[in-house]
């Protein structure tokens, strides 16, 4: 890495995977070297094709599962009830009756331990073996109604105008596992659509990874780019020997979504453009550190340019398609966190709960950086 390092940053919009079960955030939000900008926008323009329909096919399955899920454990609940105490058969006959009439309470709106009963119900006078057993119960009934009607997008019932719910506690042992058997069915099908979609992705001359092309248009080496990119395996692992990963999947983690971390040495004063790609948001770029800063004259410091909105200090935040230089002095080793103060809520409208964060690396001064497998030091380039 070349001594008082420049580095080129843009603020993107990006979803994020964070699980091999496809656990993401459609919201989500980084920070990236400009070079990265071109491959990112690939990836997302995969997660975007035919309207979404691969993150729209993937929540089908997600429902599905907790279907499947759910209903493997009513089927072990309601012989269990059939044959418990009297409180838990009163509890399976007053899930029948419900089912009947409407209204099956969910979790929460059982009442809390207490001396008085309230309602007249006797449940405020149960064991907490029962209440447990109680609330356990009511969940797993909770979590299939609602992923049952996700999955049929079936409308909410009238306020105050109870509708007979779908059976599955009065069902029959056997109809519990057909119906068990028929979703199990649908996940598979939905497996089998998911990894058409990927294999079709893959083999698709338009939209399949192309690293040349996009070493043109980044900079960034062909070899690096299927490194940052490339996230699956074509053929099953067996867990023995290497295997490369060679293809793309939008569904998994990808190695190039992730925080910005950013490198100097002690001693060293850096310069950070910054530039925000994400419509509709100010963004703030704020290192926070012990001795970070520089003189006013060259828009650094708490005062001018600390990428904050803070009292009567200037406004160091980035509008949409604008950027701003930060230059920072680091007299001392450690790691620094990045965070966008243009928006301090911790909250689901804010920005850093989407990923918008990140960190300075502040090394002993005369370190050699490399790029990890890279034995050799090399200078590390502040592109990519």
């Amino acid at each position: 890495m070349p001594p008082n390092p420049a580095y080129h940053v843009v603020a993107v919009s990006m979803p994020i995977v964070y699980t091999r079960e496809g656990d993401h955030d459609p919201n989500g939000l980084l920070f990236t070297l400009k070079a990265h900008e071109p491959l990112l926008r690939w990836a997302r323009d995969r997660w975007e094709d035919h309207d979404e329909f691969l993150p729209r096919l993937h929540q089908r399955r997600q429902r599905i599962q907790l279907v499947v899920d759910n209903l493997g454990l009513l089927n072990l609940i309601v012989p269990r009830l059939r044959a418990g105490s009297d409180a838990d058969r009163e509890l399976l006959a007053e899930l029948v009756r419900r089912e009947h009439v409407g209204g099956v309470p969910g979790p929460a709106s059982d009442p809390d331990d207490g001396d008085d009963d309230e309602d007249g119900s006797g449940r405020d006078r149960l064991r907490p073996h029962d209440r447990a057993v109680r609330q356990n119960v009511l969940r797993v009934v909770g979590d299939l109604r609602f992923a049952l009607d996700e999955l049929a997008g079936a409308a909410e019932a009238e306020a105050g105008v109870p509708e007979p719910d779908e059976r599955l506690v009065s069902l029959s042992d056997a109809e519990r596992a057909a119906l068990l058997a028929h979703w199990t069915f649908q996940r598979d099908q939905a497996d089998a659509a998911v990894e058409a979609w990927i294999v079709a992705l893959n083999a698709d001359p338009a939209r399949r990874l192309d690293p040349v092309a996009l070493e043109q248009q980044s900079g960034v080496p062909a070899a690096r780019i299927a490194r940052l990119l490339l996230n699956d395996h074509s053929t099953a692992w067996t867990g023995t020997g290497a295997h490369r990963y060679d293809r793309f999947n939008p569904l998994l983690p990808i190695p190039l979504v992730r925080p910005l971390v950013l490198r100097a040495r002690v001693g060293e004063s850096i310069k950070v453009r910054v530039e925000n790609q994400i419509r509709g948001r100010r963004v703030g770029f704020h290192v926070q550190g012990a001795g970070l800063g520089g003189p006013q004259a060259t828009q650094s410091g708490v005062r001018s340019g600390d990428g904050a909105h803070v009292g009567l200090n200037n406004d160091s935040t980035i509008a949409f398609g604008a950027s701003r230089i930060h230059r920072f002095d680091v007299p001392y080793e450690g790691v620094w966190p990045i965070n966008d103060l243009a928006d301090v809520r911790g909250i689901q409208v804010g920005s850093n709960v989407h990923g918008l964060f990140g960190a300075l690396v502040v090394e002993p001064e005369g370190t050699t950086l490399a790029r990890p497998g890279d034995r050799r030091g090399s200078d590390l380039q502040t592109v990519g």
